[in-house]
């Protein structure tokens, strides 16, 4: 019997009212069905109809009229996520086993786990399946592989929890083959075997978990996933010298795959280090806390790596832990604050805040910028607001002489309004690294705006109040740089406007 047959069998009428859960309708139809030679009772096949639909009265009638639960409906149950209902309905009536299955596929239970259908398994683990079945429709693979292969990590959690077996389940040799170093990890911790060997399944021979990561692991650098797993299951004390179905050690795959070299690395260092560095490159949370449960070393080239990364996660790991101190700076990038606000992470921001940041501090990699002066480089309002709110003080921390060389209006009249000095100063850089980009000279506003052709700006600064006579760090008035530019009427202008005023 053929699941792809049942609309067939029974006419598209009759299917289609089994289907909708229509008691009535199938009540008439069937008086009318027209029996074909492989089916002369209908109603084995109208309870297929009733699963494909979630149909639990038609489903119901159905056995009532003598229909059995045979592997036509297991089948249907086993590929129709719809016919939970029906399913759930037949187990409470003891019509079903929670641990039958259709031929040659297996337990129901592993299937759901393979096909990632959550609530199924959990009903089923609840009722008492066995967590432990091997699936044929897997390949004969373990149901806690058949997870690990679907990549699933809340399945695997939940087989665990109903008692599922880590040790000879080969589940952690999937989850490496899959890729899923979290999931490794993890079942290695709830006990997997770490020189465990997968099943031989008739197509491959049997591969161990060292030997598979170290197939997959990147060729040239400690920065993968994989060669921090590889890391980590030498750290815990994964034996070299086995071999797998084809007699090859991890060494030897390591040579065949052309990652020897990396390998060597891996084994030529602290272990434990290798994977705090690996994960903090490579983005890996739950790796990099395994490090540090670990002791790994940390020192400042790690500490860089923390707070110059992209990843929250791995962030907040070394945060909360306390590694990184959010008011202390680390060697050459500076306070971690400043190196968030440079990258325009306002969420990281907002955290470091709420924890005790201060917000006034110099960001190295800026030349020693302030931390407002960098948003204002960056154009950020949304972050200069961020850090006023949190009482970053406006007034010498050089942010209105960013904005206004970079000609944001709106940034230099918000700034005013929140207490900037109309008359500052540029900031003077020192670091050698920021000479050629952003100058050595100091010079006022007045003067940067009008040789950069900012009219609107040289309006507002002179509309707040700004000192027409001041002279830049070359000794030069407002008005002479002015000319010597050739700058237009719309600068000029006011500017004479201003200065015929303040002489008089």
């Amino acid at each position: 019997m053929v699941i792809s047959t049942i609309p067939e069998v029974l006419g598209e009428e009759l299917y289609e009212a089994a289907k909708s859960n229509d008691v009535t309708a199938v009540q008439a139809l069937v008086k009318s069905y027209s029996p074909v030679r492989w089916a002369e009772d209908p109603w084995n096949w109208v309870l297929g109809a009733a699963l494909i639909g979630g149909a639990v009265e038609i489903a119901a009638y159905s056995i009532e009229k003598g229909a059995k639960v045979q592997e036509l409906a297991l089948r249907t149950i086993a590929v129709h996520p719809k016919s939970e209902p029906v399913y759930r309905y037949l187990i409470e009536m003891s019509l079903v086993d929670v641990d039958d299955g259709p031929e040659h596929w297996g337990p129901m239970v592993g299937i759901a786990a393979g096909r990632g259908l959550h609530s199924r398994a959990q009903f089923l683990l609840e009722h008492g399946a066995n967590p432990n079945h091997r699936i044929d429709w897997y390949g004969r693979l373990s149901t806690l592989a058949a997870a690990a292969r679907h990549s699933d990590d809340e399945m695997v959690e939940l087989l665990l929890h109903h008692g599922a077996k880590v040790r000879g389940s080969r589940a952690v040799v999937v989850a490496a083959n899959e890729g899923k170093v979290s999931m490794v990890l993890n079942l290695l911790e709830a006990g997997a075997d770490i020189d465990e060997m997968t099943v031989e399944t008739g197509r491959a021979l049997g591969h161990r978990v060292l030997g598979t990561c170290m197939a997959l692991a990147s060729l040239a650098t400690l920065c993968s996933d994989w060669l921090t797993l590889v890391a980590a299951l030498l750290d815990a004390g994964a034996d070299v010298s086995l071999r797998d179905g084809l007699g090859r050690t991890a060494l030897s795959i390591a040579r065949e795959q052309g990652s020897i070299r990396a390998f060597r690395q891996v084994a030529a260092r602290s272990f434990r280090d290798a994977i705090l560095d690996a994960a903090v490159i490579g983005g890996a949370a739950q790796v990099a806390a395994f490090g540090l449960e670990r002791g790994a070393a940390i020192d400042n080239l790690v500490l860089g790596n923390v707070i110059c990364s992209a990843c929250e996660p791995i962030y907040r790991l070394f945060v909360d832990a306390g590694v990184v101190k959010i008011n202390d700076e680390v060697d050459q990038w500076g306070f971690p604050l400043g190196i968030a606000a440079g990258q325009g992470l306002h969420s990281r921001v907002q955290y470091l805040l709420g924890r005790g940041a201060r917000p006034d501090v110099n960001v190295k990699v800026y030349g020693g910028m302030s931390t407002l002066a960098v948003a204002a480089l960056r154009s950020d309002t949304e972050m200069i607001d961020l850090l006023v709110r949190h009482g970053a003080v406006v007034r010498g921390s050089g942010a209105i002489t960013v904005a206004a060389r970079e000609g944001k209006l709106s940034m230099v009249s918000s700034l005013l309004e929140a207490g900037a000095d109309v008359n500052e100063l540029g900031v003077r850089y020192t670091d050698e690294r920021s000479v050629t980009s952003m100058g050595t000279r100091e010079q006022d506003l007045l003067s940067e705006m009008q040789a950069r052709g900012h009219p609107g700006i040289v309006a507002a600064l002179l509309d707040a109040g700004a000192d027409i006579s001041v002279r830049n760090g070359q000794g030069k008035a407002v008005i002479e740089i002015a000319r010597e530019k050739r700058a237009s009427n719309e600068i000029v202008a006011p500017l004479e406007h201003a200065l015929s005023k303040s002489t008089a």
